[in-house]
């Protein structure tokens, strides 16, 4: 099976990349939000150019998502390629594939069950089972918000379990035809976008 060795620099570039800048950000932006726009303005104009973009790619989880949907399409397809009649090995690499996808969204679910989690937008959570209760000092039940949060990592494992199984199943009725399957992968993540913005609308 071939892999897509380009995404994979890609993705291992950005991992390291966010996680110095997410360190950054967590320890003197959040902890002193004024600290943010006072630094910038002392910056040269020319290198505030340079690294805004960088800033923008490191709150852009949705690349993270993009890339595992990439990649799950990428290796599906070359196994279909490389080994059209072996249907067995094909399922045992979606069945990889989804059970990885699984069990990062069960431990995403556990972890907003059980810790409290902390980000720009919402300040400290103490709505969760054990640092909640502990927080509070009383039994904390978790709140809708809390089991209903959603993060990189969440987006990620539900990714890879729609695209694995929409390719999966577009590859054994279009095998010969790249471009149906093109065509329902783009139906289907505009039919998604949708309904994506009319959620976050009517939540909002």
């Amino acid at each position: 099976m071939k892999r897509f060795h380009a995404l994979d620099i890609l993705r291992g570039f950005m991992m390291t990349y966010i996680i110095i800048l997410h360190a950054l950000i967590q320890r003197v932006f959040v902890s002193d939000p004024s600290a943010f726009p006072t630094t910038i303005a002392k910056l040269p104009l020319a290198l505030v150019l340079v690294i805004s973009p960088l800033i923008i790619i490191s709150l852009w989880g949705s690349v993270f998502s993009f890339m595992t949907g990439i990649a799950s399409a990428y290796q599906l397809g070359s196994l279909s390629r490389e080994y059209p009649q072996d249907s067995s090995r094909q399922n045992r690499f979606l069945t990889k594939r989804l059970a990885t996808s699984i069990m990062i969204y069960i431990i995403y679910l556990l972890n907003n069950l059980l810790f409290s989690t902390r980000s720009i937008e919402h300040g400290f959570s103490t709505q969760s089972v054990l640092t909640g209760s502990l927080e509070n000092l009383s039994v904390k039940a978790p709140t809708f918000f809390t089991l209903t949060a959603t993060s990189t990592l969440e987006t990620i494992a539900i990714t890879g379990i729609i695209v694995s199984l929409v390719v999966r199943a577009a590859l054994k009725k279009h095998a010969n035809n790249p471009y149906q399957i093109i065509k329902k992968l783009s139906t289907i993540s505009l039919i998604i976008l949708a309904i994506s913005a009319f959620l976050r609308q009517y939540i909002g």
